[in-house]
């Protein structure tokens, strides 16, 4: 979490001392937005397979092909079946499975299904500091840039999947970067047309200070 000098609290807020919606300029004077029609939104139409045979040549997986390729990847090995079931047997909450120079990582949470009702894990009444602890205890997971990380339930069905460059699998190392970046520029660019609301947190009661605290995880580097 990152913290801001008390001096530049004040511009975030309205004589009347409440948050203004963004955007917002260091004066505390509002910004300016932009017409839509001189919005420069830039287009992305690419073929996946062309733009990796550009780059990779003859020897490119087919999209059918790199789809069977990726789904496997994402499967816990068969091998593995009785490892997990003893990891079960011992009473352990997760099983982690470690593979490749990407960093690749498959963790199975064997006390999760993905089907049970989600405990309600929202603190309203609990201070920001309260829920930090709460959030000190999680292990934060480092993923390579060419690697991926998959969360399995107990019964070894998917909850979510992360990739570290996801696009750069599916068009290729430079057509995926330039992807990227054109994604974060257009939202950019978007958000100067239509400004995002001020996003609230009901996880404490004092979603506020953490605004005030975290600038830059709620207006765009523009304001």
């Amino acid at each position: 979490m990152e913290f801001y000098e008390s001096r530049e609290l004040p511009n975030m807020r309205s004589k009347k001392g409440v948050l203004k919606s963004p955007p917002y300029n260091p004066e505390g004077e509002p910004k300016k937005l932009k017409a839509p029609e001189t919005a420069n939104i830039i287009p992305l139409e690419y073929v996946p397979f062309s733009c990796r045979q550009e780059e990779q040549g003859n020897c490119t997986r087919s999209d059918r092909n790199l789809e069977k390729m990726i789904v496997n990847q994402l499967r816990l090995p068969p091998r593995l079946a009785d490892k997990v079931n003893h990891a079960k047997e011992m009473g352990e909450e997760v099983f982690r499975y470690s593979f490749g120079s990407a960093g690749n990582m498959i963790e199975v949470f064997l006390k999760v299904d993905r089907d049970d009702p989600r405990p309600h894990l929202s603190l309203p009444n609990a201070t920001l500091e309260e829920t930090n602890k709460l959030g000190d205890r999680f292990e934060k997971i480092n993923i390579g840039e060419n690697g991926f990380y998959v969360a399995l339930d107990k019964k070894l069905r998917k909850i979510f999947v992360l990739f570290g460059s996801g696009l750069k699998i599916v068009y290729g190392d430079k057509i995926g970067q330039y992807i990227t970046d054109s994604i974060c520029w257009n939202i950019e660019e978007y958000s100067q047309i239509v400004p995002p609301r001020i996003p609230k947190d009901s996880r404490h009661k004092e979603y506020e200070k953490w605004l005030l605290m975290n600038p830059h995880l709620c207006w765009p580097p523009w304001a």
